[in-house]
């Protein structure tokens, strides 16, 4: 059974269980443990057998914030949950740029907006259901997105595009191997 599978693209490891990433150093040891009930022997192993298969795995945050760019628009990573309720900001940064901001919230597209964009809701408290319909948002709904963390500094969403007529999980991204266990939950 897979267990653990390396994207290439980011030489992040990644739970094919959980569709999260894990980091060497910092939460692979913990959520093998807590999520997985693997033994210390049987995390070491597969350790080892991720660093033979990939010697330049991100092990750290600060290795990741160096060697990781997040794709925006392409199609979604199969070893990676994808979730379709985001909600992406569709207003322009200071440099021109549109902005990549992508979360899952209403609260917490609003307060970007609000703190990033300097944006400021004309909907006040009541009114027909009309009349808030009509109000124009700075943010796109039901938004395809993926992460590769659930925490830390780099837990972010990103939008991705999904092919038409294939499931999330089957498209574009797999990686070349896969490291293998046994099932051991």
């Amino acid at each position: 059974m897979d267990l653990i599978d390396i994207i290439p693209r980011f030489k992040v490891a990644v739970c094919l269980r959980c569709r999260l990433g894990l980091l060497l150093d910092k939460t692979y040891d913990r959520h093998l443990l807590r999520f997985h009930g693997l033994a210390r022997d049987v995390r070491e192993l597969i350790r080892q057998g991720i660093i033979e298969k990939e010697p330049s795995v991100i092990r750290d945050e600060m290795e990741l914030a160096e060697r990781v760019e997040y794709p925006i628009l392409e199609p979604p990573l199969m070893q990676l949950a994808t979730q379709y309720d985001g909600l992406a900001c569709d207003l322009t940064g200071i440099d021109g740029q549109k902005c990549a901001y992508v979360c899952r919230s209403l609260t917490g597209i609003k307060v970007h907006c609000r703190t990033v964009h300097g944006w400021a809701n004309v909907q006040r408290r009541g009114g027909s259901k009309a009349q808030r319909r009509d109000v124009q948002r700075p943010w796109r709904e039901h938004v395809a997105c993926q992460r590769l963390f659930h925490s830390g500094q780099l837990s972010g969403y990103w939008e991705v595009r999904p092919q038409e007529g294939l499931p999330a999980t089957d498209v574009a991204g797999a990686s070349a191997y896969h490291i293998y266990t046994k099932d051991m939950t």
